[in-house]
């Protein structure tokens, strides 16, 4: 996959990604409740967008959350939204080529992972940036029929997904993957950093 393609894909939805936004501020929150986000963990946002779910990882966590996508203009606006909490920051750059070690404690990548198309070196770039006992999550709102049909025409930035049981094993090298599901709604695969030997 041409991440400048994703680049400028993201770049030219940035400024109706809000607008178009269909999950509510409470099902997210259920979203989340599903997830292992722990009060005073540091949570790295991937593939942020506009900052859809920083407020209220924020909210789980009281800690400071940063914020990384490919798209500039997704960042541009992500920063405008959160000027002035000083919580939020937000980086520019491709998540698999940021250079930070073992600084965080959770990694969320919310509605964006057909868009990576090296889960194996996305997996691997999880478990440097986390720390010992860190934990991550791939959270999707929707069905894989629905991503699907969502990405239908744009199959040249994304790809299909298998049942999160298949895109699991991706994981298995770094990570004990503790949930692998889906339902009509979501699409969820978590786990956490296996313990060095």
């Amino acid at each position: 996959m041409d991440r400048g393609k994703v680049q400028a894909f993201f770049d030219r939805l940035a400024p109706s990604w809000d607008s178009g936004e269909a999950c509510t501020v409470e099902r997210k929150r259920a979203l989340l409740g599903r997830l292992d986000i722990r009060t005073g963990d540091r949570v790295l946002d991937v593939a942020c967008g506009t900052g859809v779910m920083t407020s209220l990882i924020y909210e789980r966590t009281h800690s400071p959350v940063l914020g990384v996508d490919i798209s500039a203009k997704m960042v541009e606006i992500a920063r405008e939204k959160y000027e002035g909490f000083a919580w939020a920051t937000f980086l520019n750059a491709d998540f698999v080529e940021i250079e930070t070690e073992g600084k965080f404690d959770f990694v969320l990548i919310y509605n964006a992972y057909p868009h990576f198309d090296d889960p194996k070196a996305l997996s691997a770039k999880m478990a440097k940036v986390l720390g010992p006992h860190g934990r991550f999550a791939i959270l999707h709102s929707l069905s894989r029929a629905q991503l699907d049909m969502h990405h239908a025409h744009c199959m040249d930035v994304s790809r299909s997904l298998q049942a999160p049981q298949e895109e699991a094993k991706y994981f298995e090298g770094e990570f004990d993957v503790q949930q692998a599901s889906e339902g009509q709604d979501y699409y969820l695969i978590a786990g956490a950093k296996k313990r060095a030997e």
